[in-house]
This record gives C-alpha cells, sequence and structure tokens, in this order.
C-alpha cells in the first residue's frame, strides 16, 4: 500500500565562489514527492521562478514538456504528470509489474521516449497519450535520446541505437574508436546532422553523423559532457568551465566565462535563452549550480541550486 505525500519549502541564503560570484536566492520553490512502499522514492521537484524551469533531483532523472503537461520519470519505473509545474499527479509505475530505473525522456514525434536501466538489461518504451506506455523494449540504450531525420538517436555506454520514427526497426551502431572504452554522453540534433559528445580515457572526440548509421569521428581536443542545438548553432559544455561552439559540429570555437572548476552536466536552449547546470567543486565539498546566458558564449555569475540533492534534469517552463 502506498501513499502519497507533498511538502513546499523556500531555500534562503547567498554564497561567494572565489573570482566568481555565486548567489543563492529565496525564489526556489520546492514540491517533495514522497512514494512510501517496500523502498521509499523520496524525491524532490524544484520550481525555479526566476530561470522558469522545473528540476528533477534525486530520484528523479528525467523531465520534460509535451502535449500541455510536464511529465518527470525516475527509479522504479515511477512517473508524475503536472499541468502547471506546481499541483502533480499521485506517482504510478509506467508497467505495474516492472521496476526499472527511467533515467531519461523526451518528447518529439508526437510521444514521450524514456530510456533506463535494471539489473537485467537497457529498455526504452513509448507514449502516444503519456498514460499508455509500450512494452519496454530490451538491448535499446538507456542514455540519451533525440530526434531528427525520422530516427531515434539513443546513447549507451559502448555504443549507439539508431530506431526509425515507430520502433519497427533498430540499428545498433558502434563508431570506431581503436578498441579503446568510450562514454557517449550527450547527443543533439540540428543542421540536418546529429552531433554527439564523448570521452576515451582522458580524451574527448566528437562524433557526426547525417543520417545516424555512419558516424564521422573528428579528433579534437573537446572534452564535452553535454550539447544543445539553438537552431543555428551547437552550444557544448566540458570541464574547466569550458565552453564550445560550432554551427556544423566540426570546427569548434572555445570561449570561456564559467569558473574553471565548473563542470556541468546538462545544458537546454529555448527561445533565445540558454541554461546550463553542474557542479563546482571547492575543496572539500561539492554543490549544484546554474548558469544563463542569451547567446550561449556569455554566462551569468554562478547560482547555486542546491547543495542538498544531485540535479539530474530540468526543463523549461511553458509559458
Amino acid at each position: 500500500m502506498k501513499s502519497f505525500e507533498i511538502t513546499s519549502m523556500l531555500f534562503i541564503g547567498t554564497l561567494s565562489c572565489g573570482l566568481h560570484s555565486c548567489t543563492r536566492t529565496e525564489y526556489i520553490e520546492i514540491e517533495r514527492i514522497v512514494v512510501k512502499e517496500d523502498i521509499p522514492l523520496t524525491s524532490t521537484i524544484f520550481k525555479h521562478e526566476n530561470q522558469s524551469t522545473l528540476i528533477a533531483t534525486d530520484e528523479w532523472n528525467g523531465i520534460c514538456f509535451g502535449q500541455f503537461q510536464y511529465m518527470a520519470v525516475g527509479n522504479r519505473g515511477y512517473f508524475v504528470t503536472s499541468l502547471d509545474g506546481e499541483t502533480w499527479s499521485e506517482p504510478v509505475k509506467t508497467h505495474k509489474n516492472d521496476r526499472i530505473d527511467w533515467l531519461n525522456i523526451e518528447y518529439a514525434n508526437e510521444m514521450f521516449l524514456i530510456s533506463g536501466e535494471n539489473q537485467t538489461g537497457h529498455y526504452i518504451s513509448y507514449s502516444k497519450d503519456g498514460t499508455n506506455w509500450s512494452e519496454p523494449i530490451t538491448d535499446s540504450g538507456n542514455g540519451h535520446v533525440v530526434f531528427g531525420n525520422n530516427l531515434w538517436i539513443i546513447c549507451d555506454s559502448y555504443c549507439i541505437y539508431a530506431w526509425n520514427r515507430d520502433f519497427t526497426h533498430k540499428e545498433q551502431v558502434e563508431p570506431s574508436y581503436d578498441n579503446a572504452r568510450v562514454d557517449y554522453y550527450d547527443v543533439a540534433f540540428g543542421n540536418d546532422r546529429f552531433v554527439l559528445v564523448s570521452s576515451c580515457a582522458n580524451d574527448g572526440d566528437v562524433f557526426t553523423s547525417t543520417d545516424g548509421l555512419n558516424w564521422k569521428r573528428l579528433f579534437t581536443e573537446i572534452s564535452c559532457q553535454c550539447i544543445t542545438f539553438d537552431g543555428k548553432q551547437f552550444v557544448a559544455g566540458g570541464g574547466g568551465g569550458r565552453i564550445w561552439t560550432s554551427t556544423d559540429g566540426e570546427i569548434w570555437t572555445e570561449h570561456r566565462s564559467l569558473p574553471s572548476n565548473f563542470l556541468p552536466s546538462k545544458i537546454k536552449y529555448q527561445n533565445g535563452n540558454y541554461l546550463i547546470v553542474g557542479t563546482l567543486n571547492r575543496y572539500w565539498f561539492t554543490n549544484e549550480f546554474m548558469a544563463q546566458s542569451n547567446d550561449g558564449i556569455n554566462w551569468s555569475d554562478l547560482e547555486q541550486v542546491t547543495n542538498e540533492s544531485s540535479i539530474n534534469d530540468f526543463c523549461f517552463i511553458s509559458k
């Protein structure tokens, strides 16, 4: 028997971060959603008023907007929905008897696609109405998802999965990397091509593809964890506070306006607004921060979002 509980709270305070100022202000409203059963799901969804975002933390791993509603997915198969980002449905499982940790969610091609994993493998599932989900499809990837050129591209630890738009056919692609282990971090689509950021050992490389099947490896010094496309250019975030921009995914320009100890995990763009989130490693502690940009090059001072939870994903609040 499970129960549902919501509480609200505000964070207030300020923080100084060396040469770069960081603020922690009162406008973060928290909706704390707790599912009580055999293994508690204790998680938080932040509503960030000034940046107009919803932030998924702890065991809520992914969040997006589609079909006039917000949806967040989390561990043990749970998902929740909201029409306004403030009042949320009771958490339910996508599949009654499955305990898949859903890690990512994307809305495109008039459907929701989620990817995740459990002890037996990696899975995807999709829904055209946000309520009824396809049976989990195994051997499908558990990483970040993007849709383009009528293809779904799903990153995995060591390979890339390319699915057709209706999930009736897939191709598993393993770009050549000299037999070295590769971590495919994130992928974006724009200007008629997919661009994927990855790492191999201590190096970072970029892959590009126009068809999702044949990938071109670019030997670069770029080591990025996240990437987005704004309609004109790709913007990627990497270690050392570096931001990289490119119009074609092949020629990149480096920019430095974030602290050198900032490590980004997510970057997104919507309607002229970029947001990037990540950790700031300073001495013995790690906190979660956010920065904003209007051009993807010049960024605001870091703002501390939380020092209690890990930020897994965020989405913009639709207006």
